[in-house]
């Protein structure tokens, strides 16, 4: 099922629909971030370290724009080849006899 998504998206990228609840999540994320000093904290950290503009790397807007269905279709291509994944499969330990 999850194959079956991911090919989805690389060749049809994402709805209309689906795109404004990632809009909307990014600001709901963004106005909690923004009463959180850890998240302050951290953004300046990153913004320093990385040399970024503060005003561009906290602009919700501006991300969120540049989260469309032709970046994510471009992004899935990119980094979820079928042909490359790994395989976990978890299996318990065998019960042992009751004494």
């Amino acid at each position: 099922a999850v194959f079956d998504e991911i090919a989805k998206i690389t060749k049809e990228g994402i709805g209309p629909v689906y795109l404004e609840k990632i809009h909307e999540q990014l600001r709901r994320e963004h106005e909690v971030n923004l009463k959180e000093n850890s998240w302050w904290l951290n953004s300046l950290e990153e913004a320093y370290y990385y040399g970024d503009d503060f005003k561009i790397v906290t602009d919700v807007d501006a991300i969120a724009k540049r989260a469309t269905s032709e970046n994510i279709k471009a992004s899935a291509k990119r980094f979820f080849d079928p042909g490359k994944y790994v395989l976990g499969v978890m299996k318990p330990k065998a019960a042992k006899p009751a004494p």
